[in-house]
């Protein structure tokens, strides 16, 4: 990866701290996640964003990661407006958080899109989610996300490569994987056979986020449970396949939009939304959340790829043992180990290409 053009303002060198100093990070795969941007500024003891996505990513699965850009995010903007510059985004975080992002490595490297598939280390292709607000005050920027998003999908699923999609992240697999091409008089037509619907009071009104120390997760609030699918591989990677009283789980939610359900030949729908845990809005009254709601999916074949609807990563470092923490952890862990078999395959056909 040639990332030295894209690094205008390299970040400050820091000592390292001495916490998990002895701990080995994993390479067998690097997880790709799409940088992305929140539109509000937040103290520095609620930090989100990028470093959210990759803070987590790495200390729940001890595997580096790396983030996916185009060109556009990472040119300055005009006087007055917000620099998207994602080097400047995360120097700002550096400087006021006491911990270093990358278990005292350096900071996660930076590929164009069109470099994807050029490496043979990379493994799971994250999506994380996407603030509502975000969306609305950076619409540009939030485009640029949605395009780039849509092109390393589409390109993980003819490579055959793991995918895991987180909250409004999984709305985009849902798209991408319901596109049909149809034949007409005038040519190839593409039609999105798998469609998108507004949900009610599945959106708690504060999005999960970073303490300042990086030990715990805030906002992580329990809005209404899930029946996870018997004998899916949801079911399955969460260890819950054993105990049918185990199938229904309280979690976090932050989002508007769920997938609709219908019959598709690939993806099948493996958790659904049930009850709710006594949540409230910002102003007091009770949420009710819509019931019966597509909460998580996952690949009928092949190569595993899962979208799921609450946020797993938020469980890190939570000792409740009523909201399973381990079982949330368990997906993340359980994709970017299918990350790194998908990058071993790749690395022995490569070595045999030859012959």
């Amino acid at each position: 990866m040639n990332t030295n053009q894209l690094i205008a303002n390299p970040v400050d060198e820091q000592e390292p701290l001495q916490e998990d100093i002895n701990q080995e990070v994993d390479t067998s795969s690097i997880v790709i996640i799409p940088f992305r941007l929140e539109a509000t500024i937040r103290p520095a003891d609620q930090v989100r964003g990028s470093f959210y996505d990759h803070y987590l990513t790495r200390k729940i699965t001890n595997h580096v990661t790396a983030t996916i850009i185009v060109e556009g995010m990472i040119r300055t903007q005009p006087e007055g407006q917000p620099d998207l510059h994602p080097i400047h985004i995360l120097n700002n975080y550096h400087q006021q958080l006491s911990y270093n992002l990358d278990n005292h490595a350096n900071w996660p490297e930076y590929i164009l899109d069109d470099e994807l598939g050029q490496d043979q280390s990379f493994g799971l292709l994250l999506i994380p989610g996407m603030a509502r607000k975000t969306i609305e005050k950076l619409p540009n920027h939030c485009q640029l996300r949605q395009e780039l998003e849509s092109r390393a999908i589409r390109k993980a699923r003819l490579r055959g490569q793991p995918i895991l999609g987180i909250c409004a992240g999984s709305w985009r697999i849902w798209e991408i994987f319901g596109e049909l091409y149809v034949a007409t008089p005038n040519g190839y037509e593409l039609r999105r056979t798998l469609q998108l619907q507004d949900v009610q009071d599945h959106m708690y009104y504060r999005m999960t986020s970073l303490s300042s120390l990086g030990e715990t997760v805030g906002n992580n609030e329990m809005v209404h449970y899930v029946l996870i699918q018997q004998d899916s591989l949801l079911s399955c990677i969460m260890d819950f396949q054993l105990d049918a009283e185990v199938q229904k789980i309280p979690v976090n939610s932050v989002h508007w939009k769920s997938p609709v359900d219908a019959d598709h030949p690939v993806l099948s729908v493996s958790a659904i939304s049930i009850g709710n845990c006594n949540a409230k809005h910002r102003h007091g009254e009770m949420m009710q959340p819509e019931e019966e709601i597509v909460e998580a999916f996952e690949s009928k074949y092949g190569a595993p790829v899962i979208g799921i609807q609450w946020h797993p990563e938020a469980f890190y470092n939570n000792t409740n043992v009523e909201f399973h923490p381990n079982s949330q952890l368990n997906v993340l862990k359980f994709m970017t180990k299918a990350g790194d078999a998908y990058q071993s395959k790749r690395a022995f056909l490569t070595m045999f290409s030859g012959f």
